[in-house]
């Protein structure tokens, strides 16, 4: 039985196609309930929440949230929650060296124990004041406000 190469790629070629589009989100047809999105929206701007620490912010996004996640909340097991964090908010100093020197070791994060490697960052104490205020007032975190100076608190 002899497999007929043009034949073979023009069939891949359409299936391709057909699934590229398909997965493209560009359905003309279809049509949406103006109460489902009106919905939506709504949901998305209850969702939104201003930062009082914008540059704290945009360092969270770039460094920190593919480990820690968007909500704060982290992997379990993997990697530690910020949000109402006992380890954040009972030792500020302990948080911001980890965050400026790394962190290697055990530790345990709202009672739940932790041993992934955490790199250094370097930040200056600008962007690390940025950094650590910004955790510390989100997530329903009540941390206060941090001032570093020579990478220090």
């Amino acid at each position: 039985m002899k497999i007929n190469l043009a034949l073979l790629l023009k069939i891949s070629l359409v299936f391709s196609l057909f699934l590229a589009y398909s997965c493209s989100g560009n359905d003309k047809n279809k049509e949406q309930d103006p109460a489902a999105v009106n919905e939506e929206a709504i949901k998305d701007e209850e969702n939104k929440t201003a930062s009082n620490f914008p540059k704290g912010e945009q360092i969270y996004v770039a460094k920190c949230e593919v480990c820690h996640q968007k909500n704060g909340e982290g992997i379990s097991g993997s990697f530690p929650p910020l949000a109402k964090s006992d380890f954040l908010l009972n030792d500020k100093s302990k948080a911001l060296s980890a965050i400026l020197n790394g962190l290697d070791g055990e530790i345990t994060v709202n009672g739940e124990k932790y041993n992934t490697l955490m790199p250094a960052f370097e930040f200056t104490d600008e962007e690390s004041t940025d950094i650590m205020n910004y955790i510390l007032d989100t997530w329903g975190n009540n941390g206060g406000k941090v001032d570093v100076v020579n990478g220090k608190l």
